[in-house]
């Protein structure tokens, strides 16, 4: 372990305090459990794995005719923002709900 400083605001300062004495842990030990979390989830974030949306079999003969309404509606579904196509024209008009514009790639 190595020693460290950090500046935080009081009343932080005091509610870590008072969960470490309700856990009867040290402050030290709930900052380091804090921060291993903070650590995990920004990891998680990076190496979140890639999602997609395909078009397939699906026995609807109008798929061909609705794939950007059913890739938006998916996208939107699923909180994905960014999409690989190589149609940049027509998904680039597409205006999503869950967010401002897709990032289109590449």
């Amino acid at each position: 372990m190595k020693r460290t400083t950090i500046v935080a605001d009081e009343g932080l300062l005091l509610e870590i305090k008072q969960l470490a004495e309700e856990e009867d842990h040290s402050v030290s030990d709930v900052i380091q459990e804090a921060l291993r979390q903070y650590v995990r989830t920004k990891r998680r974030t990076k190496r979140s794995k890639i999602s997609f949306v395909a078009a397939g079999q699906s026995g609807h003969a109008d798929v061909s005719e609705r794939v950007e309404e059913i890739l938006e509606s998916d996208a939107e579904r699923l909180n994905i923002r960014k999409i690989l196509t190589l149609d940049r024209l027509h998904f680039a008009t597409l205006r999503p709900s869950h967010c401002a514009s897709f990032d289109i790639l590449p």
